[in-house]
Formats: structure tokens, C-alpha cells, sequence
């Protein structure tokens, strides 16, 4: 059963690849070797499709940075390598999909990127703060960095 998903997936996206190599050149000749190779390839690529193990990144996110409990924010290479440490199953792209939830979670309001090049944590509300175990100055500022108390996140 997972073989046949597999293959149906793969099959798709080799129909939308040509579908767009096509449309992108209509001029180009495209010949069941192409279409053979493209499918090879995608089968070479993808192995598996299959649900990931990990929560997801604005949750291994958010635990990395309380965890980490740097005093001046964490590096996105700091995140990256706890998240690696901490989670198994991550996507080949974990690097650039970790870059697009940082910056996706800087947009909303979570998080904040200092002028430093690094990441902090937000907190928006007393409830949430008591729930993170988080000690905060105000509705929206950023949390008082905790990285002298031993604060545990259960």
C-alpha cells in the first residue's frame, strides 16, 4: 500500500514537471526518455513519503530557544544543531525550511531578530508566560532571558 502511494505521488509530480517544462519551452520535444529520467530521478530522490515524527518547526523552535536560554538570543545555527540533536526524521531541507519558519514566526509576532543576527522569543500574554514558566516586563516585550534560572518547561 505504501509502495502504491509512493508511485502514484512520484507519478504526479513527474506529470506536473513535464506539464511545466512544457509550458515553459513549448517549442522543446519532450520524448518518453525525458519523462523515464525525470521518474527515475524523483525515484531516487523520495524513498518515502511519509508523515514526519518531529512536531512541528514553530514548536522545535520555540522549545529550542527556552531550552538553549542564551542571554542574547540563539543563532539560527545554534537552533538548527539543537533541533538535529533533539529530533530524528528531519526533512533533507531541514536548514532552509527552519530559515523560512524563523522568518515566519518573526512576522507574526513570536519571535524577534535582533540586530545581532539573533533570535528571541516573545511572549504575548500572562497566561502564555505562566504556561512557558516565562517571567516577562510588560504585554509584548521580550522575555527576561532565563538563562541563570534552571526553568523547565514540562
Amino acid at each position: 500500500m505504501e509502495d502504491q502511494k509512493r508511485n502514484l505521488a512520484i507519478s504526479r509530480f513527474k506529470d506536473s514537471i513535464l506539464f511545466r517544462l512544457r509550458a515553459f519551452n513549448p517549442s522543446f520535444s519532450i520524448n518518453s526518455a525525458h519523462s523515464s529520467f525525470i521518474h527515475q530521478r524523483l525515484q531516487h530522490l523520495f524513498h518515502s513519503f511519509k508523515t514526519p515524527t518531529h512536531p512541528p518547526y514553530a514548536l522545535m523552535i520555540k522549545r529550542a530557544l527556552m531550552e538553549l536560554k542564551e542571554e542574547n538570543g540563539s543563532s539560527e545555527e545554534t537552533i538548527s544543531d539543537y533541533i538535529r540533536r533533539e529530533y530524528e526524521d528531519l526533512p533533507w531541507a531541514h536548514v532552509r525550511i527552519l530559515h523560512i519558519h524563523l522568518g515566519k514566526l518573526c512576522l507574526d509576532g513570536d519571535l524577534a531578530f535582533t540586530d545581532t543576527g539573533r533570535y528571541v522569543l516573545l511572549v504575548n500574554s500572562d497566561h502564555e508566560n505562566h504556561q512557558l514558566g516565562l517571567v516577562t516586563s510588560g504585554e509584548t516585550d521580550l522575555i527576561v532571558m532565563l538563562y541563570y534560572t534552571a526553568v523547565r518547561v514540562s
